[in-house]
């Protein structure tokens, strides 16, 4: 619904075989559509729903923090039975929480503080994996690749910043002095890296070649999150508008 703003898809996330979308709205409702037919569905947590918020393994997963404002505790869901999403892990920090990822894969997830520390935790046992300080920034928007080989986040301070795992090792630096960065995300093969801008664009870069490949003119608001399908063809897009965009190269090997 277009004319309730708390109803508007704030952070999106396909199902897998791309038969479905989650979102998540500004009053913590989440919604899965059937692409075939558009069909929603409501589903209600229980629970405040904070303003850092991540999906992971295909949809299966869901990881807010609790409260309002920036928290210190990140709740993570397991929605492999719609009707009922059940409670895994509660991860809590020492420090207010701006940003938080969950690999594809479901394996990995990933804190962010507001003084440049970042977390890493496997998500079978819930245990911390490291810590390391990363920037001088808080360590914002952040993205797990799936493979677990790489991870980014945005930092005001310092730009888009490429990080090697399990090292933790800094790799590359995009934009540090451009518009703010709206959203983040790697394509399912890990070879692209996607950022929404507040010019109301969509940037897409190579992993491997560190430069930039594409970009995406937006007609309405900037992209609030972004998400690439299963096999790397599709990208939606949630703001005002909610779009689905084909990408223009083959995702084969």
């Amino acid at each position: 619904d277009a004319g309730d703003a708390t109803q508007r898809p704030i952070d999106l996330c396909f199902t897998p075989g791309d038969q479905g979308l989650w979102g998540v709205d500004h009053a913590g409702r989440l919604t899965r559509w059937n692409l075939a037919d558009g069909v929603p569905t409501q589903i209600a947590l229980g629970v405040d729903v904070g303003v850092v918020r991540t999906f992971g393994d295909g949809g299966r997963l869901f990881g807010h923090s609790l409260g309002k404002g920036h928290q210190r505790q990140l709740q993570l869901w397991d929605l492999g039975e719609a009707e009922t999403p059940q409670p895994r892990h509660v991860w809590r920090s020492r420090e207010d929480l701006w940003g938080a990822a969950v690999s594809p894969r479901g394996n990995l997830a990933a804190i962010g503080s507001r003084t440049g520390k970042l977390h890493l935790f496997d998500v079978a046992s819930g245990e911390e994996l490291t810590q390391a300080q990363v920037g001088r920034g808080a360590v914002m928007r952040l993205a797990l690749a799936a493979d677990e080989r790489h991870l980014a986040y945005h930092s005001a301070q310092e730009g888009i910043r490429l990080f090697t795992l399990p090292d933790i090792a800094p790799a590359a630096t995009w934009m540090p002095e451009g518009p703010s960065v709206t959203s983040l995300g790697f394509s399912p093969d890990g070879r692209w890296l996607a950022a929404g801008l507040a010019d109301r664009t969509v940037r897409i870069w190579s992993v491997a070649e560190r430069r930039a490949m594409l970009l995406i003119k937006l007609s309405g608001d900037c992209a609030r999150q972004l998400m690439f399908s299963p096999d790397g063809r599709l990208l939606a897009t949630a703001g005002t508008d909610t779009a689905v965009w084909e990408m223009p190269w083959s995702v084969d090997p």
